[in-house]
């Protein structure tokens, strides 16, 4: 129990850090989910039932875009949180998707 206790202690501050986006799409009339996570020593997107962690993100100011660009995946994703609402979009020419985000 002690040792739980102060497992829970150590990684706390690292999960309260990460910020947790669960998004939908509507692609072709059906609705698909895009989950990102992002933290500082961590980057995760799921997406179409897969995990992708070898991505990048750059902050400016439309927001947070993630790029997941690997040999011949081109995936992007742009999260913008400034406002009361999260907003934002996904392109892929991969997927042949270039639609807005409801998260």
């Amino acid at each position: 129990m002690k040792c739980l206790l102060i497992t829970t202690l150590l990684f706390l501050p690292l999960l309260a850090q990460a910020k947790t986006y669960q998004c939908q799409y509507d692609h072709e009339g059906k609705l698909e989910k895009l989950k990102v996570v992002i933290s500082p020593k961590m980057l995760e997107l799921s997406f179409k039932g897969k995990e992708y962690t070898n991505c990048t993100k750059e902050k400016d100011e439309f927001g947070t875009l993630v790029d997941c660009g690997i040999r011949d995946l081109d995936l992007m994703v742009l999260i913008n949180d400034a406002g009361d609402t999260i907003t934002g979009g996904i392109m892929s020419s991969s997927f042949d998707l270039f639609v807005d985000l409801d998260c």
